[in-house]
């Protein structure tokens, strides 16, 4: 118990020192760039393509991570305008001055009843999201709300090529999936591994991550994305998983979104089929190379054009916030 008492006190010494180190150094008063942060790791390539983005409009930024004591104090008192993707982070160090980039589907109980999770919008000077659904969810909080989609960026294409080391990998995966096995998903991949086919599975028990995850997707014949919950309000495109995968002409198989949330440009350009077909069409695609790498084209050639995240960043209200 002593030696628990002396570290607050230090800790509390040690945060009052960094904030009058802070106003001594005048550094306080005004913004002079964006810090990006993230602390979950599935987060760094949002982070740096975010990044790249606001730099590519003359916005000088940073990413920046951690979680240990001295990066929470940096975060709290830092004068910059901060965009975060704040899962796992500590709620009482988030900064002065911060946009909440909500990553989560808010339709989902365990974000939208999250308290920790209202708590930091609540704070935020505004929050991004990338569906248009979570706008009436975020009316509530009154905080105002933009709509800027995960999309296209040149560092997840960049980033990909220096971890394949622009090698031609032999694609021997039949089937990848990488991401929470819910019952419902569990019940689909089961049905794929009954029709014979190469599956590999890659849950947050086994994770993939860096370049490790990048030589694995250029395994997949067929990188398959399917809702977790059977929940019609949480069915949307998505992109948080799908942002780095269309940038390197990975195929990739969509479940059907449900007629609410219907995007006709994305079911142009992105193979989808109902929750029931999933297996019979990854047989179907499995069937043909040269089908695979011209859907693959298409939906690149897409996503490149219409869907650049540098193009849905309001840089404009990021500029007047620095100030």
């Amino acid at each position: 118990m002593v030696l628990a008492a002396v570290r607050r006190i230090c800790k509390a010494f040690l945060l009052q020192m960094i904030q009058v180190c802070s106003v001594a150094t005048g550094r306080l008063p005004g913004t002079r760039r964006v810090v990006v942060y993230y602390a979950w790791p599935d987060f760094a390539r949002k982070a740096k393509a975010l990044a790249e983005a606001l730099e590519s409009h003359g916005i000088p930024t940073v990413v920046r991570s951690g979680t240990g004591f001295l990066a929470r104090a940096r975060v709290k008192f830092s004068p910059n305008l901060h965009i975060g993707f704040w899962n796992h982070f500590y709620p009482e160090y988030m900064p002065a001055r911060y946009i909440f980039y909500n990553a989560e589907p808010l339709g989902l109980a365990r974000w939208r009843d999250n308290e920790e999770w209202r708590f930091k919008m609540r704070g935020a000077l505004q929050i991004w999201g990338y569906t248009r659904t979570d706008e009436r969810y975020v009316a509530n909080l009154g905080i105002p709300y933009h709509f800027v989609p995960f999309g296209y960026a040149p560092y997840y294409e960049s980033v990909f090529k220096a971890n394949t080391k622009h090698e031609v990998i032999a694609e021997d995966i039949d089937v990848l999936f990488v991401g929470l096995v819910t019952d419902r998903r569990r019940t689909v991949l089961d049905r794929i591994r009954e029709t014979g086919v190469k599956l590999e599975v890659y849950t947050y028990e086994r994770p993939l991550r860096g370049a490790e995850l990048d030589r694995t997707i250029a395994r997949a014949r067929i990188v398959l994305s399917m809702f977790a919950v059977d929940d019609p309000a949480t069915h949307v495109a998505d992109f948080a998983r799908l942002d780095h995968l269309l940038s390197n002409r990975r195929f990739v198989l969509h479940e059907r979104l449900p007629e609410e949330a219907r995007e006709a440009e994305f079911e142009q350009h992105v193979p989808s089929c109902s929750y029931d077909e999933i297996p019979e069409r990854c047989v179907h695609f499995l069937q043909g190379h040269a089908e695979r790498a011209r859907l693959a084209l298409v939906a690149y050639e897409w996503f490149k054009t219409r869907r650049r995240i540098a193009d849905s960043v309001p840089a404009d209200e990021v500029r007047a916030l620095m100030q």
